[in-house]
Formats: C-alpha cells, structure tokens, sequence
C-alpha cells in the first residue's frame, strides 16, 4: 500500500542519507570568486555571460542545438502523458492496459538504444537525429489518426512498441551529440543549459492539447499538435553546422575568458591563453 511505501523510504532515508554524507568528501574548489564580486549574484552573471557567449562563439553548433532541444525535447516529453490521455479517452484502456502500454516502451527501448548504438557507428548522429525526429512525427500522425475506436486496442500495443523503439533511439542520441559537440572545460556549466533546455518548454505541448480538446475539437488534432514543436525544432536543426565543424568548434573553449568567475584549471581543461588568442 501507499502507507507501507511510505514508510519503506522513511526508514531507508536516513542510512543513504548516512552514505552520502560519508563518501562525499570535501574537493578544493575548481573556481576563486573574482575581485569585487558576491557569490549572491555571481551565478546570476555567470549564467547571462555564459549564454552570451555560446551565442557569441558556437551560434551555429551548440547554440543552434540547445534552441532546437527546447522544442523537440519538449515535445517527446509531452508524448508519454498525452498518448495515455489519448488512449484512456478514445480507446477505453483501462488501468491493467495503460500498464501494458508503457511496459511495452520500456522494453522496446532497449531494442532502440542498442539500434542507436549500432548506427551511429557508422552514421552522421546529427543526420540520425533528424531522422528520428521526422519518423516520430511521421508515427504520431499515424498513429492519432488511425487509432479511432476501442477495436483498435492491439495496434495500440504495437503502436506503443514502435514508439518504445523511437524513445530508446531517441534519448541516448540527443545526449551523445551534446557531449560530442561541448565545448572542453564548460562539460559541467553546460550540462545544467541542457538538462534546462529539455525540461523548459515541456508544459507547453500538454497545454496546447488540452485547450484544443476544451475548444471541442477531435482528440487526434489536439496530439497531433505536438508535431508542430518538433518541425520546429527540425527547422532549427538545419541551420546547424556540418557535424565535422561543430567537432572541431568543440575542441578549444573560446568561452573561457567571457567567464567571471576565474578558472584555476585552464590546463586541465584544455584552453591555454595562446590557444584562446588564436582562435579569435
């Protein structure tokens, strides 16, 4: 019950709480706080410096990315609750049958990584990437249009398998392009603009489904909406640099010296003031 699982994790709390505390031990910092500056306000500046300066040096490579994840990312993320809503109200699933259903996309995820795996060894990632943007799209249409009555309910489970594969292609690929196209020594800082540009816009999809069903619209136009967020993601994609030069852009931080908090480990991180200056 939810009385017994609550009590579980009350009980398990304190003893990882107990690990953590124990293994996590102190670390020098990586970075001094710069003459005249609050650490109140310092992570504020570094934030509009930092976005400053992506689109300053890598506009067309990581900056280009991190757009166009706002709104793909944003719309795979909506997917999953809208398909339910979708197939709880025209397709009359019931708890046991919702279940199945993501079950099947858990499992079908695997079969989707290990395919990822398979391919980008021997493809463009970001050519891939387009790809399975457009297949999803291509699978929503589909899927939202012909799936009208209860009837349906089998090619809802393999129309769940299929997006299962998509999920598994999908996730592990977005993630490698942005490590490969990072620029070196910003990994950490970064990761928090990505982890933020997968999550900022993903109320907007379900929003948008929502208020075309209460205009009384079809269901299936409501969640073929989502579509419209990952075209436009697409778009963004296109004006992207050629894979090969968002590799090479990556290679040196051209950013370092637009930060205001001091870097103690240029070396460590590859940049070197000379490196800096020639590639202005």
């Amino acid at each position: 019950s939810g009385a017994l699982d609550r009590l579980l994790l009350q009980c398990l709390d304190p003893f990882f709480w107990y690990i953590g505390w124990h293994f996590f031990r102190g670390k020098d910092a990586r970075r001094s706080l710069g003459a005249g500056k609050f650490l109140a306000v310092a992570g504020f500046e570094q934030i509009t410096n930092t976005t400053k300066a992506i689109f300053k040096f890598y506009p067309r490579s990581i900056g280009t990315f991190f757009l166009g994840t706002v709104f793909v990312d944003g719309a795979v993320e909506s997917l999953l609750s809208i398909s339910i809503t979708f197939y709880t109200v025209v397709l009359g699933f019931k708890a046991t049958g919702v279940a199945i259903l993501l079950l099947l996309v858990l499992i079908f995820s695997t079969f989707g990584a290990f395919l990822m795996y398979f391919l980008t060894r021997r493809m463009d990632p970001m050519k891939l990437y387009k790809i399975i943007i457009v297949l999803m799209m291509i699978m929503n249409f589909a899927s939202f249009m012909g799936l009208t009555r209860p009837s349906q309910k089998n090619m809802a489970y393999l129309i769940a398998s299929i997006f299962g594969i998509f999920v598994g292609f999908y996730y592990p690929l977005s993630r490698i392009i942005y490590a490969m196209i990072v620029p070196r020594g910003q990994e950490a800082e970064l990761s928090g603009f990505f982890r933020y540009c997968t999550q900022v816009l993903a109320w907007l999809p379900p929003l948008t489904f929502t208020v075309i069903n209460e205009k009384g619209y079809d269901f299936a136009f409501g969640a073929i909406s989502v579509n419209g967020f990952m075209f436009i993601g697409l778009v963004i994609f296109m004006f992207m640099k050629p894979w090969n030069q968002c590799l090479e852009d990556a290679k040196v931080n051209k950013m370092v010296r637009e930060n205001i908090i001091e870097d103690k480990v240029d070396d460590e991180a590859g940049v070197s003031d000379e490196s800096f200056h020639n590639n202005e």
